[in-house]
This record gives structure tokens, sequence and C-alpha cells, in this order.
């Protein structure tokens, strides 16, 4: 149930992935085995991977795609203990590993169906978290953006501003717009 602006109530559906559906696609990618194949290639592993992915993707991702991300993210956990397996290395650092398969996915965005569905940026998760005690002001922002945001985008990255105040936003969204027109 759901209340409208005008205090009116109906009842919404929004069709997505049941939990069991997804605890059965993980069970799915468990029983591959990932992890443990380290005498084959990563091709190899995206052979046996992406139809399944496909598939889910087109069934469940037609109307809420958003709701599969725990899934593309379970599919890089297990593409990272491969890594961390086959690779000496990676063995003892899962962070080096983390960012050899985001390297791996901007290279080769294809190579794997949820890489192309989801974005590779989830592979790190954030790239430039920020605390500042304090008020935050237009100076300290542009700061950050300049030292800390800036040095890590790339082409294709997403940018999430969450709780700025109105006038920060509007110069970081000019800002950003001159910086990505040389990317």
């Amino acid at each position: 149930m759901a209340n409208t602006q005008r205090d009116e109530f109906f009842c919404g559906y929004t069709p997505a992935v049941s939990p069991t559906a997804l605890k059965s696609m993980r069970a799915t990618i468990k029983s591959l085995n990932i992890p443990r194949q380290t005498p084959g290639t990563l091709a190899e592993i995206a052979k046996q991977l992406n139809p399944l992915l496909r598939g889910w993707i087109a069934y469940y991702g037609r109307y809420s795609r958003s709701a599969l991300s725990t899934l593309a993210d379970y599919v890089n956990q297990k593409l990272r203990a491969w890594i961390r397996r086959k690779f000496k290395r990676f063995q003892s650092d899962k962070t080096r590993a983390s960012l050899f398969l985001r390297k791996l996915a901007r290279e080769n965005p294809g190579l794997f169906v949820h890489w192309k569905a989801f974005g590779t940026n989830s592979l790190t998760g954030m790239t430039a978290p920020f605390v500042y005690d304090g008020a935050m002001n237009g100076n300290v922002f542009l700061a950050y953006v300049e030292q800390v945001l800036l040095p890590t985008l790339q082409a294709g990255d997403a940018v999430v501003m969450d709780n700025l105040p109105a006038p920060i936003s509007s110069v970081f969204t000019i800002y950003i717009d001159r910086f990505l027109f040389y990317l």
C-alpha cells in the first residue's frame, strides 16, 4: 500500500527477483566452483557464466535490473577469489586482486555480461570517499573535488552527490561538466 500526495491509498507492485530466486542463482554459481578452476582461463569461465547471467538479466532484470546487483557483486566476488588462487601475487592481498579485476573489466567490458549490464564501478565500491568534520562549504568541497575526486575519475564513472546543499551541487555540476569534457 502506498499513499499519494492527495492522501489516497493505492496498491502498487514492482516486479523484481525474489530472495528465493537470488538464493538459487547464487547456489548455481557456487556449484560451478569458479575459484577452483585455476587451470582454466577467464575466457573459459566467461563461457560458463555468460549464458546463465544473460538469461537471468533478461528475465529478472526486465523491470528492476538493480535488484540483480547483489548477484553481480557475488559473481565478482567469485572472480576475485579465482584471481587470488590463480596468481600468487594476489593471494594475500584482496585489495590488489580487486584492482586487478577492475582493470580487467575496464579493458574487456564485454568479457562478462554483468560487466556490461551493471558497469565496472561496483568492483571496488567507492573510489573517493570523503568525511569532513564540520559544516561543508563551497571551498572545502571544491578542494575535495580537485584533490581527491577528479584524479580518480575515468570515462564512464558515475558520481553520486548525496545530501549536498543546492549551491554546492550547482557549482559541482558545472565543474564536473568542464572536467568530463577532457576525459
